[in-house]
């Protein structure tokens, strides 16, 4: 089953400002679950404030 995660992160632009993005992820997993593991695994890597998982 197919899960989208999205992701709000702070990322700097060309000008040097921190700005608040949405990053989109799709995954194929077997198990809401393992779509959460995902989410969290790259809420850590993105360092992000917060993070969605939503079922598609």
């Amino acid at each position: 089953m197919f899960y989208e995660i999205k992701l709000k992160v702070d990322k700097e632009n060309g000008k040097g400002e921190m700005k608040e993005v949405v990053e989109h992820f799709i995954t194929d997993v077997g198990f809401f679950a393992e779509a959460e593991a995902k989410g969290v695994e790259h809420t850590m890597i993105a360092m992000c404030s917060q993070s969605h998982v939503q079922k598609l």
